[in-house]
């Protein structure tokens, strides 16, 4: 999507939050993750399910919060989950 100008965020919620931490042996995400951020897409992370993982705030995935998500939902034309 960055490639054909538009413009990408992605909140981690829940057990997304734990995305930089996993290890796996198809996928390097921290890199995948910052290739998007490169890019010039947003990556974001609700606070109050990291504060549940006792994760802290990395440079890569900064806290953010249900405020910032509503008003990342209504300004969007589209919305994917998964």
């Amino acid at each position: 999507s960055l490639a054909y100008e538009n413009v990408v965020k992605i909140f981690f919620m829940g057990k997304g939050v734990e995305t930089l931490s996993l290890k796996g042996n198809k996928y390097d995400l921290k890199n995948e993750l910052n290739a998007i951020e490169q890019a010039g897409g947003e990556l974001l992370a609700c606070g109050v399910c990291m504060e549940r993982r006792n994760l802290q705030p990395e440079e890569q995935l900064p806290v953010s919060n249900m405020n910032a998500f509503y008003n990342l939902v209504e300004e969007s034309d589209k919305i994917v989950t998964f």
